[in-house]
């Protein structure tokens, strides 16, 4: 059986993949951003651009942002990157 090498997984697909998140997590709890931004305190800048995949925030924000959504490493990059292979 052959097996086809996969392309590596580049920061933007993850950071895609983060906004995606991001987004379901916030609108599965009916939050706006500013709204999250409040209980967060990472700015609706910074959301918007993670949840447009522009940014991948720092890790203090995706920190704050799964403390604040109640969901520690869900949004961990290593693990969007094995969920892409």
């Amino acid at each position: 059986m052959t097996t086809t090498p996969r392309e590596p997984t580049s920061s933007r697909d993850l950071w895609i993949r983060w906004g995606q998140r991001l987004y379901a997590e916030r609108d599965r709890r009916a939050l706006t951003q500013m709204q999250l931004a409040e209980l967060s305190g990472v700015s609706q800048a910074t959301i918007s651009a993670i949840e447009r995949g522009v940014s991948g925030g720092s890790d203090l924000a995706r920190y704050e942002l799964e403390k604040a959504l109640r969901v520690p490493g869900l949004f961990a990059l290593h693990m969007l990157a094995e969920e892409a292979s």
